[in-house]
């Protein structure tokens, strides 16, 4: 028995055009490119080589090729279109950028089409794969954006050193009462690891955040307190820091929050 396949061209071309759409979106959202221009681009580019591709399975009849042109040939020629001409460092990083967004919407397209509700149904699966994936993407570089707000801190007390993570991205603008120097919240492990005991104490400060109510917090005077970032660094002879409630810290990646006035530290 000979079985005949129905090729529906028009379908293919929204299909191919929709998720060439998509992947050209959520790369320039990889890369934080948006504006007019940019929309009209790839949907100008995604619109055209849904017809090339076309053009090649008609052509050709073979879908290995038409693999080896869609993810080859008329990715880069989407890619220039929609972004202009780059370096060839950073096309690359496009384009592998690109490839990754076709297997992330490919994935969640081939997952929604096994759904009931829309099976044999690509177009409508490719429309709703691509909301997932841009929040994704958007989670991908929110957590990259956090961790580039993470800076190593080195405190030094009486022949002793510490190492450890600090968060730079901070509403701290605690001051020290008598000389008015920043005040940095420090997780009060990393202090007694630092052998800074309790009595120690220069004095105390009341300490407000969105987690902790009002609260009087012992301050204490360290050595040294060293920050790098930027490739910069910044030393502060001596240095405040106060004990911050331990549950700031819980499931957090850093041991101290530090003062938006060190960053105003010539270095």
């Amino acid at each position: 028995m000979i079985k005949i396949y129905a090729f529906y061209a028009d379908i293919f071309w929204l299909n191919c055009f929709l998720m060439n759409y998509a992947v050209l979106l959520l790369t320039a959202e990889a890369f934080r490119a948006s504006g007019w221009r940019i929309y009209l681009r790839a949907a100008l580019a995604s619109a055209g080589a849904g017809v090339l591709g076309i053009m090649v399975i008609l052509l050709f009849r073979s879908y290995y090729f038409y693999l080896f042109a869609e993810y080859g040939i008329l990715m880069l020629l989407r890619l220039l279109a929609t972004f202009g001409k780059k370096p060839p460092s950073v096309m690359i990083k496009y384009y592998a950028a690109a490839i990754a967004v076709c297997i992330l919407l490919g994935g969640l397209t081939t997952a929604f089409e096994n759904l009931h509700i829309i099976a044999k149904r690509p177009v409508l699966a490719a429309i709703i794969s691509f909301f997932p994936a841009k929040l994704f993407i958007r989670w991908i570089f929110a957590q990259r954006k956090i961790h580039s707000l993470l800076v190593p801190v080195t405190i030094s007390h009486r022949g002793r050193s510490i190492r450890c993570t600090g968060f730079t991205d901070t509403g701290n603008l605690l001051k020290e009462p008598v000389s008015g120097s920043p005040i940095h919240m420090l997780n009060p492990r990393i202090r007694q690891e630092l052998a800074v005991s309790d009595s120690e104490s220069i004095g105390r400060i009341r300490l407000r955040t969105v987690s902790t109510p009002d609260t009087l917090v012992p301050i204490y005077q360290v050595e040294l307190l060293c920050v790098i970032y930027n490739h910069k660094t910044a030393e502060l002879k001596p240095a405040f820091l106060a004990d911050a409630p331990e549950e700031i810290f819980t499931g957090k990646t850093y041991d101290i929050i530090l003062n938006s006035e060190l960053f105003s530290v010539p270095c």
